[in-house]
């Protein structure tokens, strides 16, 4: 007999990977929080899967290649084998699965970003940034110790969260209910490439607001990739009009109302500082030497499977050969490569499949995750659509 899956299943899965982008409220429960809702994740999805050969032999290899990536980046044999496991059971949900799931994560992200929003626009619209505060996260309660140690801290409003100390008078970014706002511009620039920049639906407006109120260099970036990339494309071309006249609005409703903002945070990275873009920031002088020194590495050990590196806050691709190697590199691009080559050619001519695929690939520059279960249930779902 066959079940229809209801649509308390896909909220129910749409929390656990909202819970495993990491956010505030879990941060001082973080070993046991993920424990639980990976476990609880693969679990669910076992349950509705339909395993054919074919899906059986890609949900291992993206296993295999997962697992050794995260151990050789130094993860314990149980944190690798479970961000793995977690990883590889997006692949047994098939197409109708895996969209219907991504339709209900949307409009749960969505919806747990627009109290931020509100409270974002009070705070700088009166000046007081106390408006619905509810408490702080500090000292090993903050998911960056880097942050930490460089005495950050952090504001608690229902949510959302704001790093401490604001270095900008009268003014912060938004970062909703994660941990800085690059992070909250870069998944909702792939949310909404994913779904083709469409704004047919309130809760894509939100997702867009959110991404150039956080400010996000990459936000700005990788929506002018999707949107250049798109300008020789003449299908869904009234959508696209709409689109660029809402965005454009926006952005000239924010530099109306606070220009310096917009010109520190967005206009002046992309201005060249020293031969370099001034945005292309993420990688410090300590990644930038152990990534030459990964290059010329001394012995074929180190080429191969890495050097050590202790993180110190950057975010950059250069980070994935450094801890991984050669043969964590491969493994880890292999995943999106071999997935992407599972579809039908007609389907890779696409115009809309290729955009999203070079804006997916184009945020890897600064957000070197693509391991994480989130960048990955994106790009399949981005592929799906």
């Amino acid at each position: 007999m066959r079940y229809k899956i209801s649509t308390a299943y896909y909220y129910g899965l749409s929390f656990l990977l909202i819970v495993l982008m990491y956010p505030f409220f879990i941060w001082p429960h973080l070993r046991p929080a993920l424990l639980a809702s990976s476990t609880t994740f693969i679990l669910l999805v076992f349950l509705v899967s339909k395993i054919s050969e074919a899906r059986f032999f890609l949900f291992i290899y993206v296993f295999f290649s997962i697992f050794t990536y995260r151990h050789l980046q130094g993860a314990s044999i149980s944190g690798a084998t479970l961000l793995a496991l977690t990883t590889a059971s997006l692949i047994l949900l098939n197409k109708d699965q895996l969209l219907s799931l991504f339709k209900v994560f949307v409009r749960l992200y969505a919806f747990l970003l627009l109290p931020g929003i509100v409270i974002w626009a009070l705070h700088v619209l009166t000046g007081d940034f106390s408006i619905f505060k509810i408490g702080e996260l500090t000292g090993s309660n903050v998911l960056d110790m880097n942050k930490a140690n460089n005495g950050n801290h952090y504001s608690i409003f229902p949510f959302s969260t704001r790093i401490e100390p604001i270095y900008t008078p009268g003014f912060y970014r938004f970062q909703g209910f994660l941990d800085e706002p690059g992070l909250l511009g870069t998944f909702s620039a792939l949310i909404l490439t994913a779904n083709q920049f469409s704004l047919k639906k309130n809760h894509q407006k939100i997702i867009l607001v959110s991404g150039l109120i956080s400010f996000s260099f990459a936000f700005y970036v990788l929506s002018a990739i999707y949107f250049i990339l798109n300008l020789t494309s003449k299908s869904n071309y009234s959508n696209k009009v709409r689109t660029i006249f809402f965005l454009g609005s926006l952005i000239a409703l924010i530099y109306y109302f606070i220009p310096d903002v917009l010109y520190d945070t967005i206009v002046r990275r992309f201005t060249l500082v020293d031969g370099s873009i001034a945005g292309d920031n993420r990688a410090t002088d300590s990644l930038n030497k152990a990534f030459l020194h990964w290059l010329s590495a001394p012995s074929l050990h180190e080429f191969l499977f890495g050097i050590e590196y202790t993180s110190d806050g950057s975010a950059s691709w250069k980070q994935i050969p450094v801890n991984a190697g050669a043969i964590g590199t491969i493994l880890l691009f292999s995943v999106y490569f071999f997935y992407t080559l599972s579809f039908h050619f007609s389907t890779l001519n696409n115009y809309q499949f290729i955009t999203f695929i070079l804006t997916f690939v184009a945020s890897i520059y600064q957000r070197p995750g693509i391991d994480g279960v989130i960048y990955f249930f994106i790009f399949l779902a981005g592929m799906a659509l």
